[in-house]
């Protein structure tokens, strides 16, 4: 195996210090699997980071005994994109810490105190957000903030300066159909992630399949 380091890129913004600094390097890197008799050269993006899990991303079930059930998305400004998008809260596991990390970056982005939910955790289980391209990875964590705790009645963003976050709380059994209509209405750009959610919860629901006719 041979890495060729092709360039270094900077994602350093205003706010972002100490190991919070999202440096990553791209290489193209030729390789050869046995297993499947394939080689050649791919460009991939490697991330400088000193945690093996690099940042947490949360589903928050919002609950109140006065309401609905709903699902909090956040709408952020990405620069790549250079538009907002539609996704769930997510941080930089900058501590180590993945349940630390979770309620920290929950409370910044959104204003809002959660409760991790151990039930839907798998021993912080390890997933790739594009592993086509690079060694991204994320733990996936689900969280219940309880509209009628006293931490929650005058939720508060503490944003850094380059973040530009709106959050917006989505019916939990209408989810899939207030997702496109966000998308569709307000041009926003779709998290992939919220999206396979959305279809998640749409399974929920009896379907017709053509073929089953």
């Amino acid at each position: 195996f041979f890495f060729f380091k092709q360039k270094t890129a900077y994602e350093i913004l205003s706010g972002l210090v100490g190991s919070e600094m999202c440096i990553r390097d791209s290489y193209h890197y030729l390789f050869e699997n046995k297993r499947s008799n394939t080689k050649g050269c791919w460009e991939v993006i490697l991330r400088n980071f000193p945690h093996k899990i690099f940042g947490c991303k949360m589903v928050p079930i919002v609950v109140s005994k006065k309401a609905e059930k709903k699902v909090l998305v956040n709408i952020s400004y990405r620069v790549p994109l250079q538009s907002y998008v539609v996704e769930f809260p997510a941080g930089i596991n900058s501590t180590g810490n993945i349940d630390e990390c979770s309620v920290n970056e929950l409370k910044a982005e959104t204003g809002y105190v959660g409760r991790i939910m151990k039930e839907y955790d798998f021993n912080n289980c390890l997933t790739y957000t594009d592993p086509w391209k690079s060694d991204d990875n994320t733990v996936v964590v689900v969280m219940e903030i309880d509209l009628d705790s006293e931490a929650n009645a005058n939720p508060k963003q503490e944003l850094k300066p380059s973040e530009s976050i709106t959050t917006e709380l989505l019916s939990f059994d209408n989810f899939f159909l207030e997702v496109k209509k966000l998308v569709t209405e307000k041009k926003y750009l779709l998290d992939g992630s919220v999206w396979m959610f959305a279809i998640g919860l749409q399974f929920r629901k009896p379907v017709s399949y053509t073929h089953l006719r």
